[in-house]
C-alpha cells in the first residue's frame, strides 16, 4: 500500500484505519493532506478505494468541485486508472 504520495508540492499521508468510516471503504481529506482506507476489506478493493480517493484529491487541488462531488465520474475515472497502473508494463 501506498505510504505517502505528492500531488504538487504537497505530501499526502495514506493511513489503514481500522475506524468506522461508514458506508465507505476510502475517505479523502484534502485539507488536512490525508487519506485514509478501511483495513477491513480485500488488498485489491483497498487499491481501488485508495485511488478513488487520490482522484478526489488531484479533482479538489485542481479546484475542480463539481467533478470532485461527481462521485459516479471519480469512481469510473478511478477504476480505469487503477486497471492502467495494474498493467502496465516496462520496456527493458
Amino acid at each position: 500500500m501506498i505510504k505517502s504520495f505528492k500531488i504538487g508540492a504537497k505530501e499526502f499521508t495514506v493511513a489503514l484505519t481500522q475506524d468506522a468510516l461508514g458506508e465507505y471503504t476510502g475517505i479523502c481529506k484534502s485539507d488536512e493532506l490525508l487519506i485514509k482506507i478501511s483495513e477491513g476489506y480485500p488488498d485489491k478493493v483497498q487499491e481501488q478505494a485508495l485511488w478513488h480517493e487520490i482522484v478526489h484529491c488531484i479533482l479538489f487541488e485542481l479546484g475542480e468541485t463539481e467533478l470532485d462531488e461527481n462521485e459516479r465520474f471519480v469512481q469510473s475515472f478511478s477504476l480505469l486508472l487503477h486497471q492502467v497502473l495494474e498493467s502496465i508494463v516496462l520496456s527493458e
